[in-house]
């Protein structure tokens, strides 16, 4: 009677298909190439990981702000940086006070937009030419020409920002209460990261909040006593005018 084992081409036994191969690692035990999901190698990959998204989810939250920004300057014949320089003289930027004669210099503006001084002058004629500012001589010296709001150019500053904050709070409903008291809590955070990377004698001031740009003077002063913060680089591209 034959063997119950069957016989290869060579005369052994048949080989296992579900027996391990030489030298293989047995099921479950550990590979020492594989990184450990509870190690620091492993953690250090999804902090990676979850960092190039969130970095591409500011650029995409970025572009998007500004195609809604564009729209809304759109609807009052201006761009963008337009209503920077309104902001500017509203004492609405972070990165410059206006003084209390309520105006700025066009050496100022250059500075604190960081464009050439032949862009924000062709962006003030075009303001000025809207009504939206004026040129007049500074109360300290008659010789320096400051460029102030009007009336009309502050009205624009209110009606802007007021269509601006409602396309903020639309997005802003998909978030709880719970969820945007955290994340006001980690934009503040992440704001003191950012203001860390600059030395502390060029660290410009930290943004303001809502409530503070609020308290601006209707003639544009700023109380607050923000420091200027002077750009050290210089842009290249021209601005619209």
């Amino acid at each position: 009677m034959k063997d119950s084992v069957s016989e290869g081409s060579e005369g052994g036994p048949s080989p296992n298909p579900g027996a391990p191969r030489p030298g293989a690692p047995r099921p479950g035990a550990p590979n020492p190439g594989a990184p450990n999901p509870g190690g620091e190698d492993h953690r250090a990959l999804e902090r990676e990981d979850m960092l190039r998204e969130v970095f591409e989810l500011q650029m995409g939250m970025l572009w998007l702000a500004q195609q809604a920004m564009r729209d809304l300057t759109a609807r009052h014949e201006l761009h963008p940086p337009h209503l920077m320089i309104l902001n500017l003289l509203d004492g609405r930027h972070p990165g410059m006070a206006v003084p209390h004669q309520g105006g700025l210099s066009m050496s100022d503006f250059s500075r604190s937009l960081d464009i050439p001084p032949a862009s924000a002058t062709a962006m003030i004629d075009r303001m000025t030419a809207q009504g939206l500012v004026e040129r007049g001589p500074s109360e300290a010296d008659r010789r320096v020409v400051l460029v102030r709001l009007t009336s009309r150019g502050r009205q624009m500053v209110r009606e802007v920002g007021a269509l601006w904050q409602q396309v903020q709070r639309d997005a802003f409903t998909v978030l709880s209460d719970d969820q945007l008291t955290s994340h006001l809590a980690l934009m503040r955070r992440l704001q003191e990261g950012y203001l860390q990377r600059f030395p502390e004698e060029t660290r410009p001031p930290a943004p303001f909040s809502a409530g503070d740009a609020s308290t601006s003077g209707e003639g544009g002063d700023d109380s607050s006593g923000r420091a200027s913060h002077k750009p050290s680089g210089r842009a290249n591209h021209k601005e619209p005018s």
